[in-house]
């Protein structure tokens, strides 16, 4: 039975065999919320980008003003635009999470990790913003919102699933102080 080197010598390390893989439903959700959003960004930059309004939303409707509003653009730039990129290296982050060289999973998990928690943090933040602030509501934005929260929180659902640092440096957690199941 090997012990882990640090303070949290209490639990010992996965064997040599364990599978480094998280929970591979996981792994598929977060690629599916991640498409959901990637989509709805790009529809919503497309509109954007058109002067179009996108289905449903009727001229001097909360989405039409919503999206036409100050908080909708990041000089001058749509926020869809940079929220498809995020939302589409989500997805190909998400392919190299998965058992492969150490050097890539751990560069995924990284990469996954940052996003993930950039798109939650924004998530909260437009919903606050147009339910206690702006009191309007978009569904379209309110999809994408909750597309990246719920990523959020299967990204460290996932990462509770990774092994702890073996010598061997094949794989580790991310997380420091986040025990591996």
């Amino acid at each position: 039975l090997l012990m882990n080197n640090r303070a949290d010598r209490a639990y010992p390390l996965p064997s040599p065999t364990a599978s480094p893989r998280p929970a591979a439903g996981l792994l598929w959700a977060i690629r599916a919320l991640a498409l959901v959003a990637f989509g709805i960004c790009c529809y919503l930059a497309w509109q954007s980008a058109s002067g179009a309004l996108p289905v449903g939303c009727g001229p001097e409707s909360d989405c039409d003003q919503l999206l036409a509003g100050s908080w909708a653009k990041w000089f001058d730039i749509p926020v869809s635009f940079p929220a498809a990129a995020i939302y589409f290296v989500i997805f190909l982050a998400s392919f190299g999470a998965n058992p492969g060289t150490p050097v890539r999973q751990r560069r995924s998990w990284a990469i996954l990790t940052l996003l993930s928690i950039m798109t939650a943090a924004a998530g909260i933040w437009f919903i606050v913003l147009q339910t206690a602030n702006v009191h309007k509501i978009c569904p379209f934005c309110m999809t994408i919102h909750g597309c990246g929260i719920l990523i959020g929180l299967l990204v460290l659902l996932a990462l509770r699933t990774l092994p702890a640092k073996r010598k061997d440096a094949s794989t580790y957690r991310i997380v420091p102080g986040i025990r591996p199941n």
